[in-house]
C-alpha cells in the first residue's frame, strides 16, 4: 500500500463535494478522469495494488486548505515565443518546420493571426506552445540556450536521437550535441541537445533515479 498527499485544484470548498465525484472515503478505481471541477483541494490518498492485471485502487479523503494553500496561485509554463527577422515565416519556412518538429517529434502545428500577424503555433501537447512570430529586434542565442523535453526512458531518448540522426542526413542543418551521462548520488540525466531552424536549443533527456530513490508520485488535474 502506497499513500501520498498531493493537490487537486477545485473551486468548490473542501466541505463540497465535486459534482461527479465520490464521496470522501469512497474507493474509486484509479483513473486520469478525476473531475476537471476539482479546484484548490488538498487531497490524502491511499494505493492498494492489486493482483497482476488488475487496476490499483485509489482510497482518497480531503483535508482542510492551510491559509497559505488558500491564498497560494497554481503557476505551470504554458507557452514561449521566439522571434524572427520580418519576412522569414514564408510557406515553406513553416513547412520545413513541421517536417522535423512534427514529422519527428510528434508536435502538431497550425497557422495563427496574433495582433494581425501569421504565425506559427508550435504544440508538444495541448498544454503547451511554442509561437513563431516576425519582429523587428528578433532573438539571437548563439549560445546553448534551450529548453529541456522530457522522456520517460533512456530508450525512449536514444530513439529520439536515432531519427534525429536520419533527418540530419537529409538535411544537414541540424545540429546535434550529444553528452556522456551526468551521473549524480541520487539522479542519472541521459541527454542529447538538437537545434533546426528555430534560435534554440532542445535538450532531449530523461531522469534515471536508483530504486528507491524515485520522487513521490503526484497528481494535479486543472
Amino acid at each position: 500500500m502506497i499513500e501520498l498527499e498531493t493537490r487537486f485544484t477545485r473551486q468548490e470548498t473542501p466541505s463540497h463535494r465535486c459534482p461527479g465525484g465520490p464521496e470522501p472515503g469512497v474507493r474509486t478505481s484509479l483513473s486520469p478522469h478525476v473531475p476537471t471541477a476539482l479546484r484548490y483541494a488538498s487531497v490524502r490518498v491511499t494505493i492498494s495494488l492489486t493482483s497482476s492485471g488488475q487496476r490499483p485502487v485509489m482510497h482518497w479523503a480531503r483535508k482542510p486548505l492551510s491559509e497559505k494553500e488558500r491564498t497560494m496561485a497554481t503557476m505551470r509554463f504554458n507557452h514561449m515565443e521566439l522571434s524572427f527577422p520580418v519576412g522569414t515565416l514564408t510557406q515553406e519556412f513553416r513547412d520545413e518546420v513541421d517536417a522535423f518538429y512534427c514529422d519527428v517529434l510528434g508536435w502538431d502545428a497550425l497557422d495563427t493571426e496574433v495582433v494581425g500577424q501569421s504565425c506559427h503555433l508550435l504544440r508538444p501537447d495541448d498544454g503547451q506552445f511554442i509561437l513563431l512570430a516576425e519582429g523587428k529586434k528578433p532573438m539571437s542565442s548563439p549560445g546553448y540556450d534551450h529548453l529541456g523535453l522530457l522522456m520517460e526512458t533512456r530508450d525512449e531518448v536514444d530513439s529520439v536521437l536515432a531519427e534525429c540522426k536520419r533527418f540530419q542526413e537529409k538535411d544537414e542543418r541540424l545540429r546535434i550535441k550529444e553528452y556522456e551521462d551526468l551521473t549524480g548520488p541520487t539522479i542519472t540525466v541521459h541527454a542529447f541537445y538538437v537545434k533546426h531552424l528555430l534560435p534554440i536549443w532542445f535538450d532531449v533527456q530523461c531522469m534515471e533515479r536508483p530504486d528507491g530513490k524515485e520522487p513521490t508520485p503526484r497528481w494535479q488535474y486543472a
